[in-house]
């Protein structure tokens, strides 16, 4: 998001005011069963958020599902 000028009140921070730099990632199941796609989505969640923890990164877990 970038906007020149800004609106009162609107402030925009870009990676030089980041100390870590901030990563996404995104996962995609294809199960088609509800609880089996469930099941799936938590425990990818569960292994990334258990690895990132590992090397005392800070986590943000966010999950959507579309149907």
């Amino acid at each position: 998001m970038c906007s020149s000028p800004a609106p009162p009140g609107l402030f925009y921070f870009d990676a030089s005011y980041r100390p870590v730099p901030l990563e996404m990632q995104f996962v995609g199941v294809s199960e088609k069963n509800y609880l089996a796609r469930q099941n799936v989505m938590n425990e990818v969640c569960y292994n990334k958020v258990r690895a990132s923890a590992r090397v005392h990164n800070l986590i943000c877990a966010y999950n959507i599902l579309r149907k």
